[in-house]
């Protein structure tokens, strides 16, 4: 199923390629760029990316910005959708916008954050079906901000995203 040439396989190794990344992100979301935010882990199942603890990510109190961490989960949600649309045709109509987002923030980020999405089986699973029906749907996703180890517990997300795909005969 994830052979060497499988469309996924090549999106995991472009998006885990740091140049590569780091130029979609000065084309594409400016911002993101700027945070110094990247792909620390990405597969199937989860994506991690990491948030570095640096000036722009800081807030007054010398704290991770809130907001720094919600583009982190949204970017981390986000390429395990575009990673399984990667399995339909390039002409099949595909969209996906976040259409919720609700925190709860635990704790004050004094280091660098790992941001970490394991829904991607269920992504995978209910984009197969939006693209049996055609129709639009609904998606929530869950994230959690951690540190390296995982043992503290920053913030946590649900993520909700809308999709859409329809293929073209």
């Amino acid at each position: 199923m994830h052979t060497p040439n499988n469309p996924q396989t090549v999106f995991i190794k472009r998006a885990s390629n740091p140049l590569i990344f780091r130029f979609v992100l000065w084309l594409k979301l400016r911002a993101a760029f700027k945070m110094g935010i990247s792909v620390y882990q990405l597969n199937h199942q989860t994506c991690v990316v990491k948030l570095p603890f640096r000036k722009i990510n800081k807030n007054p109190f010398n704290s991770m910005y809130l907001a720094s961490q919600i583009a982190a989960g949204d970017l981390s949600s986000g390429l395990l959708g575009q990673l399984f649309f990667t399995k339909y045709p390039q002409s099949a109509y595909k969209s996906m916008l976040i259409t919720k987002c609700t925190s709860v923030f635990t704790t004050k980020g004094l280091e660098d954050v790992y941001v970490c999405c394991n829904n991607g089986q269920d992504i995978e699973k209910q984009l197969d079906e939006i693209a049996q029906t055609g129709e639009r749907r609904e998606i929530t996703t869950k994230v959690y901000c951690r540190n390296k180890l995982g043992t503290v517990t920053y913030s946590e997300f649900d993520i909700t995203w809308s999709y859409k795909i329809v293929l073209k005969p």
